[in-house]
């Protein structure tokens, strides 16, 4: 009776081994997942996209607040309350418009660099225009690329720093 146990028992044991043995010699299969982020003519890109360069920043503009620049593009509402406490109210296709301060549903983003806070809120007014390059605004359904961004993506590109130590001086005059 023992015999028929030990004979059992090893039966069993050497057929789990030959299952473990078999389940490892196979190997997964390696996917990559990638998501361009509209890397395309602005013309050819199914989106709603709008480029401010940096003569269209700078044209006649004091360059102190984001409302300056971003009055020409369509869809894009910014309410700057001239109250450092409340901050600038963003709002781009009515993503955003019923808070009543900051930004809601709208991603900012610096050089690539997510600006928004995890709770939604970007100081708008700490961007420096005057280094800026060009502003991106992303409105829609395509600035989900960018993650946590129903409404749109605002992207401020600064320039590059020059190897040159120069100094630059500039006015304007105006009516």
């Amino acid at each position: 009776m023992t015999h028929r146990y030990l004979n059992t028992s090893l039966l069993l044991g050497a057929l789990s081994v030959s299952s473990v043995a078999f389940a490892q010699s196979s190997s997964p299969e390696v996917m990559e997942v990638t998501a361009p982020r509209l890397d395309r003519e602005l013309y050819t890109t199914p989106a709603a996209v709008s480029v401010i360069e940096h003569d269209d920043i700078a044209a006649g503009q004091q360059r102190v607040r984001l409302d300056e620049s971003l009055v020409r593009v369509p869809g894009v509402f910014l309410q700057n309350r001239d109250n450092f406490a409340q901050g600038e109210r963003l709002a781009i296709r009515g993503f955003g418009a019923r808070a009543p301060f900051g930004v809601r549903g709208v991603t900012v983003m610096t050089d690539g660099i997510p600006y928004t806070l995890p709770d939604g809120q970007a100081q708008l007014d700490a961007i420096d225009l005057d280094s800026a390059e060009r502003i991106e605004v992303i409105r829609g359904p395509s600035s989900v690329l960018y993650g946590n961004a129903a409404g749109g993506v605002l992207s401020v590109t600064t320039a590059d720093g020059r190897d040159d130590q120069k100094t630059r001086l500039g006015a304007e005059i105006g009516s």
